[in-house]
């Protein structure tokens, strides 16, 4: 018997949806939410206890458009917020209900590769400052050296297409790993699939650069294939739904571009 419940993706703004149209590539099948906090992004700025709170509401109104899993693709709010949520939030309000993060799926890809050397993490200043990829990494018992550079300037310039600018910090981006002598490069952002092929022009030879659209739905696909119990809950009509939290005229564009079709904005607050 098909399920009736959906699976959510949440991200800060509208970066995520790169990662959800990864998701639709792979698993077509599933019914997806998209909600996207645009009112208060970027959270790459934001104090802790801010985006805990804001991924906590927006986690909770995806929740009630009969969300089984939600899938927080924002790594600002995985580093800073995930554990909160896990411990905390779950069992007091939906204590049959799954929060999955993208930071500990994405250093698991790293560990995969067996490549030794030097880790660089991009990511925004937040995620820096919580320390999430490098505390994770250890706990994966990897013993090699991780090199973090906080980009949140990244992601406006990266939203409005300002090439110029964007190609301009790409290249300072790519001296600094390549002075560091980076082995592997983690894009650590959902805006940042953007700049995968340009950084990859302008790494050092033999520098893997790791992408979150890449690694994500693989990972979802092994999740749902190890909770059976979980598969039997979803929906597999394929719908889509999308939100947001404000309006702009320019994020028809940018959702168009990204998701790679035109979609439907619903404006909600949760």
């Amino acid at each position: 018997m098909m399920g009736k419940m959906k699976i959510g993706v949440f991200d800060s703004g509208l970066g995520g949806l790169v990662i959800l149209r990864a998701l639709i590539r792979m698993l077509p099948q599933y019914d997806y939410v998209y909600f996207g906090d645009t009112l208060h992004m970027p959270y790459g700025e934001k104090s802790p206890s801010a985006i805990t709170k804001y991924t906590q509401e927006s986690v909770g109104f995806l929740f009630r458009q009969n969300c089984a899993l939600v899938i927080i693709a924002c790594n600002t709010a995985s580093a800073t917020a995930l554990k909160h949520l896990q411990q905390q939030y779950l069992p007091k309000n939906y204590p049959d209900r799954r929060i999955l993060g993208v930071v500990v799926p994405t250093l698991e890809a790293v560990v995969s590769q067996q490549k030794k050397g030097v880790i660089g993490i991009l990511a925004t200043n937040a995620t820096v400052r919580s320390k999430a990829y490098p505390r994770e990494l250890r706990k994966l018992s990897l013993k090699d050296s991780i090199i973090q550079i906080a980009a949140s300037e990244l992601v406006p310039i990266i939203e409005s297409n300002n090439r110029p600018a964007m190609n301009q910090l790409i290249r300072n981006y790519a001296r600094k790993f390549r002075d560091f002598k980076t082995k592997t490069v983690v894009l650590a952002c959902t805006h940042f699939p953007v700049i995968v092929k340009s950084l990859k022009r302008q790494i050092a030879s033999g520098t893997t650069v790791l992408s979150q659209e890449e690694i994500i739905p693989k990972k979802l696909a092994e999740y749902i294939r190890r909770h059976p119990e979980l598969e039997a809950q979803l929906s597999r009509k394929g719908r889509k739904e999308f939100f947001i939290t404000k309006r702009m005229p320019r994020y028809k564009k940018i959702a168009k571009s990204w998701f790679g079709g035109t979609i439907s904005l619903k404006t909600a607050r949760p």
